[in-house]
Parts: structure tokens; sequence; C-alpha cells
């Protein structure tokens, strides 16, 4: 799963330059994503390939990982609001995003505590 985590393409063992008994380091680095998804296991798939063959095709053990999670809880930031409403007329705003990125559309629904003192301009907002 590239979403979760990538490795280099290849490492090359030679008998010519005298690694193939050397052990060839391989560094998988986790990926970021900005889903709330859990602790994530995923594959390293390997392929062996030579003109050797006693190494092409050599079915080789996939190394598994786990890629932690680091988005925490899902949660809506709400902005500062603007300032004080008037019965006059004056209005106010505040802004709000989604702290991690959801996996499905998010409606947030507005309504007022007192219709008599205040409306709010719309019903909601979709993310």
């Amino acid at each position: 799963d590239v979403g979760e985590g990538t490795v280099i393409a290849s490492v090359t063992f030679g008998s010519e330059d005298g690694t193939w008994d050397v052990d060839q380091v391989v560094t998988v680095t986790g990926v970021d994503d900005v889903t709330i998804d859990g602790d994530v296991a995923y594959g390293i798939l390997t392929t062996a390939t030579s003109a050797d063959g006693l190494y092409h095709g050599l079915a080789l053990v996939d190394a598994t990982f786990t890629n932690d999670d680091d988005e925490g809880a899902a949660s809506v930031v709400v902005s500062a609001i603007s300032g004080r409403t008037h019965e006059g007329g004056a209005t106010a705003t505040f802004a709000m995003k989604l702290s991690t990125d959801p996996t499905s559309s998010v409606t947030i629904t507005f309504a007022s505590s007192d219709a008599g003192e205040g409306m709010v301009g719309q019903a909601s907002v979709v993310f």
C-alpha cells in the first residue's frame, strides 16, 4: 500500500564486485496521510530477477510493516467569532475546518438556540 509506506525500487547483489554475501540495507519510509485510519499493516512485495536461473523468480518472503497513525481524534476546528451581533442587523461570523481528511463527506448543520435573538445565515456546510 503506497499510501502507507514506500521503499527504494531495488537492491543489486553482484558476484563480480563481491557483494553477493554482503547485507544490503533496505529503507522503508512511512507515508503521512491525513486520514484517521489507525495503525495500518502493509507489505513490501519482493521479486528476484537474474540471469542466474537459481535466483530468477525465486520465491521470497515479503516483509510486513505497520505504519503508525499520527492523526489523533477527528475534530472540527472553529475560529474565534468576528464580533457581536446587534438587533439593528449587524452580523458576526466564524470559520471552521476539519482536523483530518475524512473518508466520506461530513455535513455540519446549524440552528440558533434562540431564533428571537439571532438567526443562522445558512443551514449547513459540507466538507
